[in-house]
């Protein structure tokens, strides 16, 4: 790993998630049935599969990752509301615990990859749509026919024009914004790919729509882009 480290291909969060990894493969047979580092382990897997895809589809961008679902599975939800006696814990678990507390303290945060991921999880009571299936329609392009609120609008389309603009930029070397890029924009807003257009007037929906985007957005661009140079 030094050799790639220090030619700047992976960087200090990913070597230290990787070790965190090794470590969990040297002693895994001291991790079973301990619900603190079942949650430690949950934080830390999550987070080498999200440095996985960045680094993938940096790699590789041709090929569309997005079209996979990565999870961590399963997940026990009741190891979140339990607190765990350090008496309970062997020597083995007691070391591993002060090893990852001390390697969470050397999270560069200004590094693009993460060391681990802060898992937070909510049950909440709803009557109404389920947000959550509305965002992935969102991300995966599929129309939603429905009125939206405010809230759940910008959740969906938390992007305007020159923010996604960026990030399509920021997502592939060598784009330019030109009447070729414009012609695709044109093209993905009428068929409502990922991006939403809000009118002044919702009702008689006069006058031109401002656009939102959702962050699957600048995949679907990229997908159209390439395919149209190639």
């Amino acid at each position: 790993m030094d050799i790639f480290q220090s030619k700047n291909i992976i960087t200090n969060n990913m070597v230290e998630n990787i070790n965190i990894l090794l470590e969990i493969r040297d002693n895994a047979i001291h991790f079973i049935n301990n619900d603190k580092i079942k949650k430690d382990l949950f934080s830390i897997c999550a987070a080498s599969i999200r440095n996985y895809i960045k680094v993938f589809e940096k790699w590789f961008p041709k090929i569309k990752i997005s079209n996979y679902n990565f999870f961590v599975t399963p997940l026990n939800f009741d190891i979140y509301n339990k607190e765990v006696e350090p008496v309970s814990l062997n020597s083995t678990q007691k070391q591993f615990l002060k090893y990852i507390d001390s390697i969470s303290n050397k999270s560069d945060n200004d590094d693009e990859y993460e060391l681990m991921v802060n898992i937070e999880v909510k049950f909440i009571r709803t009557d109404k749509v389920d947000d959550v299936i509305l965002l992935k329609y969102a991300n995966e392009g599929k129309k939603v026919n429905i009125e939206l609120t405010d809230e759940m609008f910008n959740k969906m389309y938390p992007y305007v024009y020159k923010q996604i603009t960026n990030k399509i930029k920021n997502k592939q070397d060598g784009i330019k914004v030109n009447k070729f890029f414009y012609n695709i924009m044109n093209f993905m807003q009428t068929n409502e790919i990922c991006c939403k257009g809000r009118y002044l007037d919702p009702v008689n929906k006069k006058g031109k729509p401002k656009f939102f985007y959702s962050d699957g957005f600048v995949g679907k661009f990229l997908e159209e882009y390439n395919n149209r140079i190639s």
